[in-house]
Formats: structure tokens, sequence, C-alpha cells
């Protein structure tokens, strides 16, 4: 079973309350679990740092975005921030990510720095687990054996920023348009349905 997130913008008015956002360009809507687990602490196989764990909705949440957040009893890990706190989490740093790949993705990797695609595990008859070292030779010698499939597990370094995908941007910079000079006025309110 998949995980997804709904998330909703609610933006502050003159008078303090808050109302949701309806009219935003492009909402976020990606089944990411590298921002899953940044965001709030979800599916983070890859032991990430998340901002923070699930904060709940707020007390103060819109009229609308509180009633669709109990609509289903299966929604769980309720959070929120705003772009204020979005924007001073280290998008920057970097974390060390690893996976299997095939001879055309290590082939790939070893040109590029990182994968086009890897995978977490990999299972068959004819796959073959060999070391970095073993893949460089076979590559070199060509002497691959066409009944097995040859597997390597690789490491390489990703900003989270790559690993929040296009959350980080494009979408949160229009967050940053939205909120303009007041970071603290606009919020992302969140929940998981699903594992």
């Amino acid at each position: 079973m998949g995980c997804d997130m709904d998330l909703y913008i609610e933006k502050r008015t003159p008078g303090g309350s808050w109302v949701q956002v309806e009219d935003f360009p492009d909402i976020y809507s990606d089944q990411n679990y590298n921002l899953f687990a940044i965001l709030a602490g979800i599916r983070n196989e890859h032991g990430l740092e998340s901002i923070d764990f699930p904060r709940g909705v707020p007390s103060n949440v819109s009229h609308t975005v509180g009633q669709l957040s109990r609509k289903y009893p299966g929604y769980h890990s309720h959070s929120h921030f705003t772009v204020k706190q979005l924007c001073e989490y280290d998008w920057n740093k970097q974390h060390a990510i690893h996976g299997f790949v095939s001879v055309d993705g290590y082939k790939y990797f070893k040109e590029h720095g990182h994968p086009v695609s890897y995978s977490r595990d990999v299972h068959g008859d004819k796959v073959e687990f060999i070391t970095n070292d073993e893949m460089d030779a076979l590559i070199k010698d060509t002497s691959f054996d066409s009944a097995k499939s040859y597997y390597t597990n690789i490491q390489w370094q990703m900003s989270y920023a790559d690993l929040a995908g296009s959350f980080h941007h494009p979408f949160l910079s229009r967050l940053q348009e939205l909120a303009g000079d007041d970071k603290e006025s606009v919020r992302i309110i969140f929940w998981f349905d699903g594992y």
C-alpha cells in the first residue's frame, strides 16, 4: 500500500484568522517519500533529518481545512509549517543515499555521479550482486554472462532540496511569493493517508 499526502495552503487575514487559499497554481501533490520524511518523518527509508515530527492541525485552522482533516479516519500524522519555518530549514545540507543499480545504471552513475534510477532491493533467479570493483572489471572486460543480471550497491550525495524535488522548487518559491514580506502569514497544513 502506498502513502499519499494531502496538503492545503492557508493565509492569515488582516484580522488574524486563517483562510484556505483555493486559487493557488499547481498545488503540490507528488508522492515523494523523501519529502514525507523531511516534513514529518514518514516513510523515512534513508534516515533523513525531519524538520519536525507531526505537530497536529493548528488550533486556529480554517473551518474548511479543519473539516477536511477529519473527513477520513485513516488520516494520520497531521502537521503544519509556516513559510518562514520552511525557509529556515537547511535545504542545502547533503545526505548519503545508497541503492542497487544494473550494469547500465552503474555506467551512468560513473559518468554523472548519481544514478538515473535505483532500487532499494533486487530479487530474481538471475540476479547476482557484485562489488563496485567487480562491476568496473566486468564493464572493462565486457565479460557479461548473459544469463545473469548484475547489480551493485552504490552511494552518492544529494541535497535535501534535490530530495524534496518539486516541493522545494518551484512550490516553496511560489509560497514565498504568496507570503511576500510576512513569511509567517502563509502556512501549509498536511496529513497522510496510508503507510
